[in-house]
C-alpha cells in the first residue's frame, strides 16, 4: 500500500511539473492554420514566388486601431484619409496562398524564444512601428502608445547600443524568458555600424534572433553620392549576411515613393503595377527611381543566399497606395508634403505586418 502511494504521488509530482513547463512557454507548437480554413500557403508559394504580392486592393472594415500619440508619421484622421482605410489587401489566390491574420499569440509560439531585430531607415521604422502597435492590440482595435525612449531614438540618423530601449513583445513563463524587439536606425550597411548590431543580438546569449532589415533610400540619396552605385547594396549585404549567418534574415523591399502623390485620388490604384513603375521613373525624385532598379537585383541575387535568409516583398502593395503617404505632417510648413513615407498604423503597413507575421512561419 505504502509503495502504491508513493508511485501515485510521484506520478501526480511529475505531471504537475509539466504543466508548469507548459504554462511556462509563450512559443508553444500548435498547428497554425487559416482562419477561414483555406490551407496557409506553402515555403514554396510564400517566400519563393511571393504569392501574396498577385492580388488587389478591395473595399473592407476601415480599422479602428494604431498608433496614438506623439510620432513623426502618425497622419490626421481626416475624412479622405478614413476613407483611405476601408480598403484590404486580398490574394488572387486564396486557395494557394493563405495567409494567417493578425494573431500577436501566433507570433509569439513562431518565435520560439527568440528577439526580433529592426535596422534599418526611417521606412524600415515605420514598418517596425507598425509592427509593434499591432502587437500590442492595434489589430485588435486599440490605439497604442509607443515608449517615449523609442520615438526620441527614431529621430535620430543612428543609435548607438547604450541607447537603444528594448521593447517586450512577449512576456516569459515560470521557465521561459521574455522575447524583446529593438529597433536601430542605420541608413547604410557599412561595417563601422554592424558591430552595434552584432553586440545587441547578442547581449542575453539567447538563441539566435530575427533580423528583418530594409536599406536604399539613402544609397540613391545625394547623402551617398561617393557611393551612388546602387549595386553597393548588395556587397555590404554580403557582409551582412555572414556576420549574421546563423540568424534568420529577412530583407524587406521598399517603395519607390510616388511622385507628386498629393494630385491622386484618396483611394487606391487599378492600373497594373507597370504602369505605375513607368510613371516613378519618368517623373523621379531624388532618386526613387533607382530603388526599382535595386528590388530587381536584389531578386536575382537571392539565389546567392542561405535558406533562412530571405526576401519579404512588400513593393507591389505599396506600389498602388500612392493615397497614403504623409501628406501634411505639420512641421515647418503647414502644406508640407511627403511622398516617399507612409502613414503608420492604421495604414497598408498594417498589411505589411500581418505579411511579416507569415513570414515568421518559415524562420
Amino acid at each position: 500500500m505504502g509503495f502504491r502511494l508513493a508511485v501515485i504521488s510521484v506520478v501526480t509530482l511529475l505531471t504537475v511539473i509539466l504543466a508548469l513547463h507548459t504554462l511556462g512557454k509563450p512559443c508553444g507548437r500548435r498547428r497554425l492554420t487559416a482562419p477561414a480554413g483555406p490551407p496557409l500557403a506553402t515555403r514554396d508559394a510564400f517566400v519563393q514566388q511571393h504569392c501574396y504580392t498577385q492580388g488587389r486592393w478591395v473595399p473592407g472594415r476601415p480599422r479602428s486601431g494604431g498608433v496614438d500619440g506623439r510620432y513623426h508619421y502618425r497622419c490626421n484622421r481626416t475624412a479622405a484619409f478614413n476613407d483611405s482605410l476601408r480598403w484590404q489587401w486580398q490574394v488572387n489566390s486564396p486557395e494557394s496562398c493563405g495567409l494567417m491574420q493578425w494573431d500577436s499569440r501566433a507570433v509569439c509560439e513562431m518565435l520560439r524564444g527568440r528577439n526580433m531585430l529592426f535596422y534599418g531607415d526611417s521606412l524600415l521604422q515605420d514598418i517596425a512601428s507598425t509592427f509593434y502597435a499591432n502587437l500590442r492590440g492595434a489589430g485588435e482595435g486599440k490605439m497604442v502608445h509607443l515608449p517615449e525612449k523609442v520615438l526620441w531614438n527614431m529621430s535620430r540618423n543612428f543609435v548607438q547600443l547604450w541607447d537603444v530601449a528594448p521593447m517586450e513583445i512577449c512576456g516569459g513563463g515560470a521557465f521561459s524568458r521574455k522575447q524583446e524587439m529593438f529597433v536601430v536606425r542605420g541608413n547604410t550597411l557599412l561595417e563601422d555600424t554592424l558591430s552595434y548590431l552584432r553586440d545587441i543580438v547578442r547581449y542575453d546569449k539567447g538563441p539566435p534572433a530575427v533580423v528583418v532589415v530594409a536599406v536604399g533610400t539613402h544609397y540613391v540619396g545625394v547623402t551617398m553620392s561617393n557611393r551612388s552605385k546602387i549595386s553597393v547594396v548588395l556587397e555590404d549585404f554580403m557582409f551582412f549576411r555572414a556576420m549574421f549567418r546563423n540568424h534568420p534574415i529577412i530583407w524587406i523591399t521598399q517603395s519607390a515613393g510616388h511622385p507628386r502623390c498629393e494630385k491622386f485620388p484618396p483611394r487606391p490604384l487599378e492600373s497594373s503595377s507597370g504602369v505605375m513603375e513607368d510613371y516613378v521613373r519618368n517623373n523621379t525624385m531624388y532618386g526613387w527611381d533607382r530603388l526599382i532598379v535595386l528590388r530587381d537585383l536584389v531578386m536575382k541575387d537571392r539565389e546567392s543566399w542561405a535558406p533562412h535568409h530571405f526576401i519579404l516583398d512588400q513593393y507591389p502593395l505599396l506600389l498602388l497606395r500612392p493615397d497614403m503617404h504623409v501628406m501634411n505632417r505639420g512641421r515647418r510648413h503647414k502644406t508640407l508634403v511627403d511622398c516617399l513615407h507612409f502613414c503608420v498604423s492604421p495604414s497598408p503597413l498594417d498589411t505589411i505586418a500581418q505579411l511579416l507575421l507569415n513570414a515568421l512561419r518559415f524562420v
